[in-house]
C-alpha cells in the first residue's frame, strides 16, 4: 500500500493507511457489482484503549474522480464496505466536489464575492504590494484552494498562505502552492493540512472558514495579478465505526463507479453542525413538525452535554437540546414571551440510527426519541423571529441520515431522502407518524 496517513481525531488517535486508486472487477452484494475501482482503508487503533464511536477522515478529492470519470457528480456510484469483498455498509460522507467560495474581499476590505464567484476574466484584485492580503470564506473547513488567476505577477516576492484561527491569522502548515506565489495563470491549486484549531468565524461581517494570501517578502512588481474565479474542496471521505479495540484493525473499501449503488448520503456535521438561514417558510408558529434521524451521542459517556449541545435550535424561538448525557429537552419561547419546556430524562444510549421528533398540533405539544417513548404538554404558538436554524451542533450526532422541518404536521411524516429531491425539501422512504404517535391531523 502507498500513501501513510495518520490522523489525530482528540482524545483519539487513529492511524488510517490509505492505498492509492486501483481499478477493481468484483461481484458484490449491496449494488457493488459493476467494474469499479477501489480505495482500500486500513483503520487502526493505537490510544492503548478501545475507541468508540470513532468518525474518522480519509483524503481524497472527489472532483478529480468526477473529472477522471471515476465518479458521478452526484457520487451515488460510491459505496463504503468492511473488507475487500464484503458486504457490510459503513456509513460515510464523500468529500465535495469543487464549491465556489463563499465569500471574498480584497486588500482594501472591498467584498469581492460576486467576483470571485462568477467567470468574468480579471475582476478579483490580488495582492500587489509588500502585507498586502486576499481573503476567502469556505462554508466547510477545505484541504485546498482552486484558483483560476487571468493575469499572472510578474514580481519577486513571497506569499504565505494563512487561516484565521478565530482569533489571528496564522501560516497553514505543508502548503503546496500551485499558483507559486501567484505567478502562474490558468487554474491553480493551492493546497495544505487542514489546521486543528481552525473554527467557524465572523469577519467583515460574514461568517465562514477564512484563509488568505498575503505577501509576507516583497522585492519588486511589474506587473499585478488578477483572478477570475475561485473555488474549495473539501477533501476529506468522513467514515463512522461504532468501536475500534486496543491494537484491531479494520479494513474498509471506498468503491467508485459503475450504476449507482444508493440513493443519497449520510451528512457528518462534526462540532459546528449545519446552519441554515431564516426563511418565512420554516416559521413554526402553532402547528408544526421537526424531524432529525441520525447516529446521536444521547448516553454516550464522555459526549458533550450542555446548554449549547443543540438538535434543533432558533434563537429566542424554541431549542431542542442535550444538557446532560441522557437527557433531551425541549424548550419553547412562546408568542406572549412565557417559555416552557419538555423533556425525556434518562434515555438509553444510542444504538444505531434512531430519530427525534418535535412536533405540535395546536392542542399538545409531543417530543419522542426511538426507544425511549414521548412526553407531551400543552401547546405553544412559537415566536416569529428572523433568527438563523441550526442543527446538530458541539457533537450530537456522530451523522445525519435527514432533517426537516414542517409548518405543518404531515399525515407521512418522512424520515429520509434521496439526493434527486434532496434540494428542494421533499422526503422519500415514507413512516406513518399520525397512527405511530398518536395524533390527529390538525
Amino acid at each position: 500500500m502507498s500513501d501513510l496517513q495518520k490522523v489525530i481525531l482528540p482524545p483519539l488517535l487513529v492511524s488510517i493507511f490509505v492505498s492509492s486508486l486501483l481499478l477493481f472487477n468484483y461481484a458484490l452484494a449491496g449494488g457493488v457489482t459493476a467494474t469499479t475501482h477501489y480505495t482500500p482503508i486500513l483503520i487502526s487503533n493505537d490510544t492503548g484503549s478501545d475507541a468508540t464511536n470513532v468518525v474518522a477522515p480519509m483524503l481524497l478529492y472527489s472532483q478529480s474522480l468526477v473529472d477522471g470519470n471515476f465518479m458521478e457528480s452526484d457520487a451515488l456510484n460510491t459505496e463504503v464496505h468492511q473488507g475487500i469483498g464484503g458486504t457490510t455498509d459503513i456509513p460515510f460522507m464523500p468529500a465535495s466536489l469543487e464549491i465556489v467560495a463563499k465569500h471574498a474581499f480584497n486588500n482594501a476590505a472591498a467584498n469581492e464575492t460576486t467576483a470571485a464567484q462568477n467567470t468574468t476574466a480579471d475582476d478579483m484584485t490580488l495582492p500587489a504590494a509588500n502585507g498586502e492580503v486576499y481573503e476567502f470564506a469556505f462554508d466547510h473547513q477545505a484541504r485546498n484552494l482552486r484558483l483560476n488567476i487571468g493575469t499572472k505577477a510578474v514580481a519577486t516576492w513571497t506569499i504565505t498562505w494563512e487561516y484565521y484561527n478565530g482569533t489571528d491569522y496564522s501560516a497553514l502548515s505543508n502548503v503546496t502552492d500551485g499558483t507559486t506565489g501567484l505567478t502562474l495563470d490558468g487554474l491553480r491549486v493551492v493546497e495544505w493540512d487542514i489546521p486543528s484549531d481552525w473554527p467557524r468565524s465572523t469577519l467583515h461581517s460574514l461568517n465562514g472558514f477564512w484563509v488568505r494570501a498575503r505577501v509576507s517578502a516583497f522585492t519588486s512588481l511589474t506587473t499585478a495579478p488578477l483572478g477570475t474565479q475561485a473555488h474549495f474542496e473539501t477533501g476529506r471521505i468522513w467514515t463512522y465505526t461504532s468501536s475500534v479495540d486496543e491494537d484491531e484493525q479494520l479494513e474498509y473499501v471506498f468503491y467508485t463507479g459503475g450504476t449507482d449503488l444508493r440513493t443519497s448520503h449520510y451528512y457528518f456535521p462534526g462540532t459546528a453542525g449545519i446552519t441554515t438561514p431564516d426563511s418565512s417558510t420554516t416559521e413554526v408558529g402553532s402547528s408544526y413538525g421537526i424531524a432529525l434521524t441520525g447516529e446521536f451521542s444521547i448516553g454516550v459517556t464522555g459526549s458533550t452535554a450542555s446548554a449549547t449541545s443543540v438538535y434543533a435550535h432558533k434563537s429566542e424561538a424554541l431549542k431542542l437540546f442535550k444538557p446532560t448525557t441522557r437527557n433531551i429537552t425541549y424548550t419553547v419561547t412562546a408568542t406572549n414571551g412565557t417559555a416552557t419546556t419538555l423533556g425525556i430524562t434518562g434515555a438509553a444510549t444510542s444504538v444505531g440510527i434512531q430519530t427525534i421528533i418535535v412536533a405540535d398540533n395546536g392542542t399538545s405539544t409531543l417530543l419522542f426519541l426511538t426507544g425511549n417513548g414521548m412526553n407531551a404538554q400543552p401547546s405553544k404558538t412559537v415566536i416569529d423571529n428572523d433568527s438563523d436554524w441550526v442543527f446538530v451542533d458541539n457533537g450530537t450526532a456522530y451523522y445525519m441520515d435527514s432533517i426537516r422541518v414542517d409548518q405543518a404536521i404531515p399525515s407521512i411524516f418522512n424520515l429520509s431522502n434521496t439526493a434527486s429531491t434532496f434540494a428542494t425539501g421533499t422526503l422519500t422512504n415514507v413512516e406513518a407518524y399520525t397512527s405511530g404517535l398518536g395524533l390527529g391531523n390538525p
